[in-house]
């Protein structure tokens, strides 16, 4: 374990970056696409945390972010990971979400799983990447009008799941089954039916299509102009059968183990990350160049605003 250097409010950078070097599987990547230069700065980083090197990393972010103000570690996350993948692969998500909405007469879930399946593998084959492979995300959305049965989908790639937030929740799984469940739309809320051509109740149903090796959640502190604060029971062991869409893909191990933590302390306005990590099952806190060890019984979920999951041998 090794600090990083603050080379001024880079703390939403550090959190982040301390969390991905504590995968394996994201540091065995970073090695065999040394060639291209972000994946060789991380490397770099990684082997000899020195302040050259952590300068030349932040040069490709001056044309993105305005450096020396405070920042989002979402935001860089996000940034950061299409960065890489864009260095492997273009990456063209427009145009398959688009035919996707286009082909939403797939009313049986069967021929619907087999449509989406081929779809993904044919688009994987033009525009994969370490990246996707990794964190790849797909999550459908299923409309089903209550009148005349009629269903439709929404699609949605991403490699970090947004989580908003219910409200008095205590742990994770309130949260979990929260965004991914069947709701009804009914009164002001209804649905506007394609085939009955009228606003009718509905019932949603958002699941995981697919997930990747890496699972990295994003909780929506930030809402209506100010900041949710929260204390949630976290827990180090995660089962996503029931999160997934049709049992999809229940044969693979969908058994997840946390791996880190990003913690933002402060307001909507500022503040200060770091992270939880844990190493050879110690946890420890990483605040920038500060790294000490911490009793997991006195680890705090307060504030916890990134989770890096990862996929269970």
């Amino acid at each position: 374990m090794f600090g990083l250097i603050n080379i001024g409010n880079t703390c939403f950078a550090n959190a982040v970056l301390q969390c991905l070097f504590n995968i394996d599987i994201f540091v065995s990547q970073i090695k065999k696409h040394s060639n291209t230069k972000i994946s060789n700065d991380l490397l770099n980083i990684y082997n000899n945390n020195s302040y050259e090197n952590i300068i030349v990393f932040f040069n490709f972010l001056k044309n993105k972010l305005n450096l020396g103000e405070q920042h989002d570690s979402h935001e860089f996350l996000s940034l950061l990971l299409n960065s890489i993948h864009n260095e492997n692969k273009s990456f063209k998500q427009f145009s398959i979400r688009q035919h996707l909405i286009k082909s939403n007469n797939k009313n049986d879930e069967k021929n619907l799983f087999n449509f989406l399946n081929s779809l993904i593998n044919h688009y994987h084959k033009e525009h994969i990447s370490f990246i996707t492979s990794l964190f790849e995300n797909y999550i459908i959305t299923i409309n089903t009008c209550k009148s005349c049965n009629h269903s439709s989908f929404i699609y949605v790639y991403d490699n970090i799941v947004q989580l908003y937030l219910k409200p008095q929740s205590v742990n994770f799984t309130d949260i979990l089954n929260y965004n991914f469940n069947t709701t009804e739309l009914l009164s002001n809320n209804k649905y506007s039916c394609s085939n009955c051509k009228s606003f009718t109740n509905c019932d949603r149903n958002t699941k995981f299509f697919n997930i990747g090796e890496v699972l990295c959640f994003h909780l929506c502190l930030f809402t209506n102009n100010k900041k949710i604060n929260i204390n949630l029971e976290i827990p180090e062991n995660l089962n996503m059968n029931n999160y997934i869409f049709n049992n999809s893909i229940i044969k693979q191990n969908n058994l997840y183990s946390l791996s880190g933590i990003v913690f933002h302390s402060g307001s909507l306005n500022g503040g200060h990350y770091i992270a939880g990590i844990k190493h050879n099952n110690e946890w420890y806190i990483c605040d920038d160049s500060n790294v000490y060890k911490i009793n997991k019984n006195n680890l705090n979920f307060n504030n916890a605003y990134l989770l890096f999951y990862i996929r269970s041998k």
